[in-house]
């Protein structure tokens, strides 16, 4: 038993997963309304007019003693907001708060502030077989950032990992972030002298965010985080 629930729910997350890449069909046959959906122990749960065709869908398939503990209104919701959303950022969180729901969290975590958002890496300096943009530091590597350009929602974590070639630090221009956000907040004060350490930094404000590494400036070891 343990083993169907398993694959039906890997199986919807699949085809939650082709909602997220906005397939033309389901965005063509989705419903703008929510349903109102009153559940019963043991019993499927009510099928409504106004059901999206993967809430439809979920609900005929999945396990009876998991449908009833999902928050079907909500879930409908997100799965809308997933396939119409014109925005990687929204579409993402629809989906992984969909998806979260379909595995058995309750609605109330799933819909938590930071419960979609993720942590993006960059390196500091690239070893010899990395990157081939940048200054180049014989039997080091490259002095760059890899990516050198990384979007990410509001919300996420961006952490900078030295990885050759320090020592590095992240200063932030200060004409190249929105109006309003502090340069001396989002940029270190010291530099990244041994390999592996880290400086991580969480970005609420959307928009672009230009920066540098201090020491290797000159050199052209610029970066970039664009926050949607």
């Amino acid at each position: 038993m343990k083993g169907v629930i398993l694959v039906s729910i890997l199986l919807n997350i699949v085809l939650l997963t082709i909602v997220f890449s906005g397939v033309d069909l389901l965005q063509s046959t989705a419903i703008a309304t929510s349903p109102t959906v009153l559940l019963q122990s043991n019993r499927l749960p009510t099928v409504s007019a106004s059901d999206a065709p993967m809430t439809l869908s979920l609900k005929k398939n999945l396990n009876i003693n998991l449908t009833a503990t999902v928050d079907w209104e909500e879930l409908n919701d997100n799965i809308n907001a997933a396939v119409r959303s014109d925005g990687y950022c929204s579409r993402r969180n629809a989906m992984t708060r969909a998806a979260a729901m379909v595995a058995g969290v309750s609605a109330l975590v799933a819909s938590s502030p930071g419960y979609t958002a993720e942590t993006k890496h960059v390196k500091m300096g690239v070893g010899l077989n990395g990157s081939d943009v940048g200054w180049y530091v014989p039997d080091v590597g490259y002095l760059t950032f890899e990516p050198s350009k990384i979007s990410i929602c509001k919300g996420d974590t961006v952490e900078w990992v030295n990885n050759v070639a320090g020592p590095h630090n992240v200063v932030f221009d200060e004409d190249a972030i929105p109006v309003g956000v502090s340069q001396d907040e989002l940029s270190m004060v010291d530099k990244l002298y041994e390999v592996g350490d880290t400086f991580t930094m969480k970005f609420d404000v959307a928009g672009s965010y230009g920066y540098y590494c201090e020491p290797y400036r000159g050199v052209g070891m610029n970066g970039l985080v664009v926050v949607g």
